[in-house]
């Protein structure tokens, strides 16, 4: 029986993914690349005055894709 006061043994870091790899980098870059084009057409295209929900829209989810591309490639070189 071990002590209530014992240090549970350190998790390997490998173990902590269980099943898929992550997305590739540059699909993710590409994803954010297509988003933030969308928004730049929403903003040309669109005339009327509510064209700014579309184009933040799309924008902040080409932002998020990025920040992803950019997580998914520290985490490729940090193995």
């Amino acid at each position: 029986m071990t002590p209530s006061h014992a240090r549970p043994k350190p998790v390997d870091q490998s173990s902590y993914r269980v099943g898929r790899r992550d997305t590739a980098p540059l699909l993710l870059v590409a994803l954010a690349v297509l988003w933030i084009a969308v928004a730049a057409v929403c903003e040309a295209a669109l005339h009327a005055s509510w064209r700014l929900i579309p184009s933040m829209v799309a924008l902040g989810i080409g932002l998020l894709y990025l920040r992803g591309a950019g997580g998914a490639y520290l985490r490729r070189m940090r193995e």
